[in-house]
Order: C-alpha cells, then structure tokens, then sequence
C-alpha cells in the first residue's frame, strides 16, 4: 500500500501548480508527524478524519459583542490555551496593537507540555513568529506566515500532546498592551503514537558576542530532531558579519558532524543577506552593513532535519570582515555584534536544562530604551514649507506628530532631550502612508557620524515613508552616535516622493533613545 501511494504521488506531482504542491507539502508534513501508518498521498485531505476540531480564542463570551481582545497590564500572563489530550495544536494566529517600542520582544510566548512547569516554548513572541528585533515584518514561509505589514501572524507547527497543553503569553513590558487577539486551532485525538516528540522553541542571545567562544545556538541532551533556527545580527561595526560557519555536534561528536561555508550560505543565499520569503529559508530584515544594521534570518530544517539520539550542539562563528573610515576591507576576523536566535526542534519528553530567557528589556538590543512621544512637544516644533499637526489615535493608541508637507524641501524639526552623555541608538518610529514622501534626516543640522566610520562616512539616513495604505509605525533606524546631555534636534527634510504616492507628508509616532552599553563600544 505504501509503495502504492508513492507511485501516486509521484505521478500528480509533475501536474501540481504551486499552491497545490504547497498545500500538499503542508498535509504530508502533518501526517508525517501525525503517524507512520498512513500512506502519503495526494488523496490525503480527502480521507476520512477520526479527530475533533477545536478552536480557542480571545473571541468575547457575549456574542453582540464585537470587542474580542485582551488587553495585559504590565506582568499580566494571559492564558491563551488551556487543553486536555491527546492532541495537535495545528495553528496559531496573533495579532496586536501594541504602542511600547519593542513590544514583540517584550512579550513573552510559552507553552507547557502535560503538567510540566518548565515551558517547551520560552520564548519572545515576535522571535516565535521568524522575525527578531522587536519588529514587524511579512514573511511568506511554509511554517510562519505573516502579512499586514507583519501585524498579522500565523504559525504552523504542529504541537502534539498526550495530556494537557498550556499556551501563555506575559506582558514584560511597561505599558498595557492595547489589544490582543488570538485564535488557537487544534484536534482532539483518541490516541497519538508513543514515538511522537514534543514541540521545543528555545531564545538564546549575547549583546555582543563573547570574544574567543563561538556562538552557541542550541545545546540539548536527549534524543529529537532540530527542525528550524532564526538568526538575529545588529552590526557593532561596519563591514559584514556574516564568514562564519554554523557547526553541528551530534551525540557527543569531537569534531563538527555538518559543517558549513558561511552565515549566508546558512540560510541558502550567496554573497550577502538581502530580504526575501521562501518555504524553507528566508530574510525578512536585510538593512544593509553600517552601524546599527538589522538582519533577521530563518531556516526550517523541513526536508533536512537533524536527527539526534544523545545530544546536539549547534554553534556558529561570529567572523567576518572590517570596513574602516577610509573604506578600506579588514577580515577575515572575530566580529563582536550583536547577537540573538530562536532554536526551533522535537524531542522525546520535555527538555528540563535550558536557561530562561532574560527579562522584558533586557531583551531589547541595548537592554532599555526611553520611547519620546514628540508630539507631545508640538510646541516646540518648526517647520519649513509645511505644516506640523498632531493626530490622535491613528491607530489605536497610536499618536503621530504629522507634517503636511507642500513638497519636496518641507522639513520639520522636531527636538528631544537627552538626560545624559553618552553613545546612544536613534530610532525613529515612522508611518507609512499613501501620500506620504521620502525623508532625509539630520542630526543638529548635519548628517550622523557613527563612532568608527569617521568623518569620511558621515550620512544623512533615508526614509522612504510611502505605503499602500495606513500604517503605525515602522522602525527606522537613525544612526549610532555620540551625544551631549541638554538638547538635540531631528530635521526631517522631504527629497521627493514614490511615483504612486499622492502627497509628500510624514507622519512620526516616537523618537526613540537607547544608550549603547560599553561592551558594544567597538573602537578598533
């Protein structure tokens, strides 16, 4: 029968379009978890099912109600899910409105296994949902899939259970959360095999990398299989840092069992890393190699599991090469950048020896940050060319300072205090808009000079605010720089606009301020 259904499969195949071949995909992978004793067919969605669908969700037990969400205070743990077994989480769907900077790594996702009070999944909800940094990002992948500007985000592994399974969400951050919806699709089983592992999700970061070890993604013991990584990068300095290769050490192996030829080449791309969306690899955050750049990486180990029956460690080298303020290329050598990932594997039982995550903003880039709501300095405000207005709840609880530009030389100075001397991230949160222009920002009237890149490699940084419809607020980075205590001033200068937008405005939800701690001082 199974050699059969082999012969079936391979002759629908060749026909298949490619949401066919997809949909496929994703029912093979799910009864290939699922058990070992039905045939893998292309009639597979058309056997009958001997499960109960369920759902949760955040859905108001009033039903002329239409406010669905949770709102958790600060060190709130929402209980998402609360089932008994046996069974499969098969979906999981999240959205939130949220106006704390960072709020995707200031929220913490776990999921405890029958009874266990150690959580399988521990774990940043953003991280969880293949995108790093605190941000929100489409990615278009055979597990995860996030859309509405990443607003929208849909997971897919399957989470079986013989008992009870116990999903939470804590609010690690300082301000209430405005709205969280959640919807939790599962089956109800009579029985699933004995030799089905328990779904692990585990957060790992070093800001920076530590000097002279290399990073270790994943260090587990027992018997299981690593099914996917996300790789979270903020460079310290210019340059690349992506020579190093990952190393896989199997069941107490001396020596690397896989070996590979480079960070990108991890993630099946070829020289450099530049945002893109596969089924089994992808970048949704590519930001170029300056000081400060984002990257963010995912790998699904779908057709490539590891398989391991003692132990896995799975490390990568933190190497690449060195730009400096003349341009000039210095590798290849140990970089110290900042790094954070998301180990993602099945294993027999529940894995009781990884440390906790940290705490809500020690999980941030720069462990804290101070979040300026500008517009509620409007009084301070200048403006050339344009006018500077202030927009309540644009998007809930979302304010923005907006600047209704005439064209392209508007500007709009917006100042912020700085509390203390010192190295700091500028972030500016942004809308995007369909008559929204692009931006050229400056510092106290002249472009950014990150430490390290002299004077040589000064640079205004570019925003490029135009959106097919409304949205609050994307992250963007300013720069690394030094700053006095007392007053500053951000001039957002308007240079034009996309082809499809119909005005030339900019609308800023907050200023951002984060001081970069000393080890991530690089000073080559």
């Amino acid at each position: 029968m199974r050699s059969s259904g082999s012969r079936r499969l391979s002759r629908y195949l060749p026909f298949a379009t490619a949401a066919a071949t997809f949909l496929l995909l994703s029912a093979v992978l799910l009864v290939a978890q699922v058990s070992t004793t039905i045939p893998i067919d292309p009639l597979g969605l058309a056997r009958l099912k001997d499960f109960k669908a369920e759902r949760v969700s955040s859905n108001d037990i009033y039903v002329d109600s239409n406010d669905d969400s949770k709102r958790p205070v600060p060190g709130e743990t929402l209980v998402l899910a609360d089932l008994k077994g046996p069974g499969i989480v098969t979906h999981i769907w999240i959205t939130v409105a949220a106006n704390e900077y960072g709020w995707p790594r200031l929220l913490r996702f776990r999921v405890y296994y029958d009874g266990n009070k150690t959580p399988s999944v521990d774990v940043p909800l953003g991280d969880f949902f293949a995108v790093g940094h605190g941000y929100e990002r489409n990615v278009d992948s055979l597990m995860i899939r996030n859309s509405s500007d990443g607003r929208s985000r849909n997971s897919y592994w399957p989470m079986p259970f013989q008992k009870s399974c116990r999903i939470t969400v804590t609010n690690e951050g300082s301000r209430r959360v405005s709205m969280f919806y959640y919807q939790i699709d599962w089956q109800k089983h009579e029985s699933l095999p004995p030799d089905i592992g328990y779904f692990h999700v585990f957060y790992k970061q070093e800001l920076p990398a530590v000097k002279g070890q290399l990073y270790e993604i994943l260090n587990v013991k027992g018997r299981g299989h690593l099914v996917g990584a996300l790789l979270n990068v903020i460079q310290t300095e210019p340059g690349w840092f992506g020579e190093g290769d990952d190393l896989f050490y199997i069941d107490g192996s001396p020596t690397p069992v896989i070996e590979g030829t480079g960070t990108e080449d991890y993630f099946n791309e070829a020289w450099g890393l530049r945002v893109s969306n596969g089924l089994f690899t992808g970048v949704p955050i590519a930001e170029g190699r300056n000081v400060g750049s984002r990257i963010s990486g995912y790998r699904w180990h779908l057709p490539d599991p590891v398989p391991f029956t003692k132990s896995l460690r799975f490390l990568i080298e933190h190497k690449g090469w060195i730009q400096d303020h003349n341009g000039l290329v210095d590798g290849f050598q140990e970089r110290y950048d900042l790094w954070s990932s998301v180990a993602f594997w099945y294993q027999e039982g529940v894995n009781q020896d990884l440390p906790e995550p940290p705490y809500g903003a020690a999980r941030l880039p720069h462990g804290d940050a101070t979040q300026i709501e500008v517009e509620d300095n409007i009084k301070d405000v200048t403006t050339q060319d344009g006018q500077a207005i202030v927009q309540r709840d644009v998007f809930w609880s979302k304010d923005l300072l907006t600047l209704r530009a005439n064209g392209p030389g508007a500007s709009i100075n917006v100042p912020f205090d700085v509390a203390a001397t010192g190295y700091y991230e500028i972030v500016a949160q942004i809308a995007h808009a369909p008559d929204y222009g692009n931006y050229a920002v400056k510092l106290d009237g002249a472009p950014i000079a990150p430490r390290g890149q002299g004077s040589g490699r000064n640079r205004e940084a570019q925003i490029a605010a135009y959106g097919s419809e409304m949205y609050v607020a994307a992250d963007h980075l300013i720069g690394w720089t030094d700053l006095e205590k007392g007053r500053h001033v951000l001039t957002f200068t308007c240079t034009g606009k996309n082809d499809a937008a119909t005005g030339y405005n900019l609308g800023i939800d907050d200023v951002v301020l984060a001081r970069i701690n000393d080890k991530a001082r690089i000073t080559r």
